[in-house]
């Protein structure tokens, strides 16, 4: 024994050892044969025999080759199922299954052969094995009857062929288009700006069709954003980085010798929305206004969810609302009278927030405006005994003016009524009347005078039992 402090003395064995072989089998083997079990594959294993009789056993056989255990392998069997799938007047396209016994050995490839009608079988793929369970058999003539047949290859050499039942006479199938789209985008896509627009659709027909991608009258073609792949049956557009611009209606359209179909889709491009317009003041008092805008021309894509108000007479904005807002003109009260105050507004939705619109130096004091009045009577009235004279004016002024009623340049002893007892009337006479409002500020021109109006009895009376009018006046 040997360490790192040096090697110990040697020890001896006191008897000789002598090795004892290996018998695979525990009982005699009568027969010139012998199956041994229990190997490891890929071991190398060498065999020698003894003869035994009554005597005892013979000295061993000459050492056998070195042998290593493995599975046996053949060729592989038949394809599964192999069938014409589609073909036309240049091409077939075949499909098949994987052999159910590979032969101990992995499956390398496969060979097709074909026999035109009345001749010999013919491999098609001359150099390099199918690796695939499908291929297309290019090269028909038109109008020739063909038969086809498939076999695997492996290790140890081609498999059994199968045959396809079928013949195929190389002719064009004429099939007039189909388009489904993906589940994805059926009839609709919606999108954020910056990401990307994919749509992908389905094209049965025969021959395959000419495929078109139109926006609106615009055809689409490709370019850096713009990618239209036609790999039948799939078709594909995908624009890169959307904007809004991108939204819209998009029709794929697919034409042959057959016939056309058509699917539209509707793209969305979702954004914020743009800013409002038009951003006014309408109406002001000493203590309150009312702004007013428009909404925004481009909604972002989808539905305007809230504006939002805010509004400043010092250095800091302050939200004059709490709840959402969805009208397009907002009160604002408890202003402080000869106060500058800034108004800004802006609207949002799913998408964002838009740019803020201010309206800015807005003084909120009582408007002044002279008074107006628009008294137009037309034609005579008559008046029955007992009854009233109706007169109306519109009246406008800030602030509200008082209101006189003139019969023959005398006026009526309360100035703030809304209609006045025209007394002292003459039975016969006629009389026109005109109207005059007045302010704190001013006096307003007097209205147009009223067409004449006679005093006139009742008919069939010859005297009036009464003689006075009502005049009335509306603001």
């Amino acid at each position: 024994a040997v360490n790192a402090a040096g090697e110990s003395e040697p020890a001896n064995i006191p008897e000789p050892v002598r090795a004892q072989d290996r018998f695979v089998n525990k009982t005699p083997c009568k027969d010139l044969r012998f199956r041994v079990l229990g190997l490891f594959e890929g071991n190398d294993y060498e065999f020698r025999v003894f003869a035994e009789n009554i005597a005892g056993f013979s000295g061993p056989s000459p050492v056998s080759d070195p042998a290593k255990p493995c599975r046996p392998i053949t060729v592989p069997g038949p394809p599964v199922n192999p069938k014409v799938k589609d073909y036309s007047c240049t091409y077939a396209d075949l499909v098949w299954i994987k052999p159910t016994r590979d032969g101990g050995s992995p499956v390398l490839g496969y060979v097709v052969e074909w026999q035109k009608a009345g001749g010999e079988w013919e491999k098609v793929n001359k150099d390099d094995l199918i690796k695939q369970c499908a291929y297309r058999v290019k090269g028909l003539t038109e109008g020739t009857e063909y038969r086809f047949r498939v076999r695997a290859v492996n290790m140890i050499g081609d498999g059994e062929t199968r045959e396809i039942p079928e013949s195929v006479i190389a002719q064009d199938i004429i099939i007039p288009p189909e388009i489904e789209m993906d589940v994805t985008c059926r009839t609709n896509v919606t999108v954020r700006v910056g990401h990307n627009i994919n749509i992908t659709g389905y094209v049965k027909a025969r021959p395959d069709p000419e495929i078109t991608w139109t926006k609106g009258e615009a055809l689409l073609e490709r370019d850096k954003r713009t990618t239209l792949t036609n790999n039948f049956p799939v078709v594909h557009m995908r624009i890169k980085e959307a904007t809004r611009s991108d939204h819209g209606k998009y029709v794929l359209k697919a034409v042959n010798d057959s016939g056309e179909a058509s699917a539209t889709i509707t793209v969305n491009v979702l954004d914020r929305p743009g800013h409002c317009k038009n951003l006014t003041l309408t109406y002001v008092t000493k203590n309150a206004c009312m702004v007013n805008w428009d909404a925004p021309e481009d909604n972002g894509g989808t539905e305007i969810t809230n504006y939002i108000k805010k509004g400043k007479d010092s250095e800091d904005w302050e939200s004059l609302h709490e709840n959402v807002l969805k009208d397009t003109f907002f009160m604002v009260d408890k202003c402080i009278e000869n106060q500058l105050y800034q108004f800004r507004v802006q609207s949002t939705n799913d998408g964002g927030e838009s740019d803020w619109v201010k309206l800015t130096d807005v003084l909120v004091k009582e408007e002044i405006q002279k008074p107006v009045l628009d008294l137009k009577f037309v034609g005579t009235t008559v008046v029955k005994a007992g009854e009233s004279v109706r007169l109306e004016a519109a009246l406008r002024g800030k602030p509200q003016p008082e209101v006189k009623w003139v019969k023959d340049k005398a006026t009526g002893d309360n100035p703030r009524i809304s209609e006045y007892i025209v007394t002292g009337l003459e039975e016969g006479a006629q009389y026109k009347f005109r109207i005059i409002a007045k302010t704190v500020i001013n006096i307003s021109l007097p209205s147009e005078e009223s067409d004449v109006i006679p005093v006139i009895a009742e008919h069939g009376k010859d005297m009036i039992t009464t003689k006075q009018f009502y005049l009335i006046y509306c603001l």
